[in-house]
């Protein structure tokens, strides 16, 4: 078997080459080999065509001929925290046949959110709709508006705030080349900031 293990959280540079699906699977099929791309986090959007940093998506990975494509349910897809397993119709059959599948099935309820989640995707109102992918697209300016709306019931009058950008990861690190810089509003004074701390 071939595992190609995307780096989800993490980020290589230099003078580095990453070997594509494509040839993974052509490997494979020269070998008779059973070909798995794990894409750590996944998307089902081209984070690309928005100017964002790119993701793996699980199309790419049927299109590059994978027997199976793994992702994950929450981080940049925005649903349940679970596990996805597409791929060859046999391969996934295999799998859900296995004797370690029922200890890794899904409660219902969660069954039930990656399915109100999917059908976001599939009505094509994902990037209205799913919260990680509209924040992803969010301005600076509206973010520092939302963050000053946030803290104004936690000041007091006399107190006074300052825009302080502070840089963040996306989508629980699924894009670690992908850096923010909010602009949090954090009280100038030694009271608010003892409060802000307690929070």
């Amino acid at each position: 078997m071939i595992l190609r293990v995307r780096v989800s959280n993490m980020a290589s540079s230099g003078y580095i080459a990453h070997v594509s699906g494509g040839a993974l699977a052509e490997l494979a099929q020269k070998y008779n080999l059973f070909y798995v791309d794990n894409l750590g986090g996944g998307s089902l959007v081209d984070l690309t065509k928005r100017g964002i940093p790119e993701c793996p998506t699980l199309q790419q990975g049927i299109l590059d001929n994978a027997h199976l494509v793994l992702a994950s349910g929450d981080k940049i897809i925005g649903g349940p925290q679970a596990g996805i397993i597409v791929g060859k119709k046999d391969c996934v059959s295999r799998v859900s046949h296995h004797v370690l599948a029922r200890t890794c099935r899904p409660a219902k309820l969660t069954l039930a959110a990656l399915e109100a989640t999917l059908s976001v995707y599939v009505a094509g109102r994902a990037w209205d709709e799913m919260p990680t992918l509209r924040l992803l697209r969010c301005s600076e300016k509206e973010l520092s508006q939302r963050a000053a709306a946030m803290e104004k019931p936690y000041l007091l009058p006399e107190w006074k705030r300052q825009s302080q950008p502070t840089p963040r990861s996306a989508a629980a690190q699924s894009c670690p080349v992908l850096r923010f810089l909010p602009g949090p509003f954090k009280s100038s004074t030694r009271d608010s900031l003892r409060i802000n701390s307690m929070m």
